[in-house]
């Protein structure tokens, strides 16, 4: 899993760097880093924050060129509140998880 995809994947279930850092137990730093391209975290480390994105509800999904993001639910959905207090909730369709985050590959 890219920095990048891990950076999306976050941001779409509401996970804040911190909030990621808690559940997955790698450093926030390693984090911002990882997510920015300024690091290359070992295979351990990136699995755990991959099983800690999936835990929350992230879906990496692949296809013939493309790869993306989907989330099963997000904790701002299932509170009913957005973490700007100047957005309201969206209620746009869920999509339906297709792949496993971390693998590379749908299904």
């Amino acid at each position: 899993m890219p920095g990048y995809l891990c950076q999306a994947a976050r941001n779409l279930i509401g996970l804040s760097q911190q909030e990621l850092h808690l559940l997955s137990r790698v450093s926030k730093k390693s984090i911002n880093d990882y997510e920015n391209g300024f690091a290359v975290l070992r295979p351990p480390l990136i699995e755990r924050i991959a099983a800690t994105l999936r835990e929350q509800g992230a879906r990496l999904v692949t296809g013939p060129g493309f790869v993306g993001v989907v989330a099963s639910a997000s904790r701002d959905d299932e509170q009913g509140r957005s973490r700007s207090p100047r957005k309201a909730p969206a209620h746009a369709p869920r999509a339906k998880p297709v792949g496993n985050l971390g693998d590379g590959h749908a299904g």
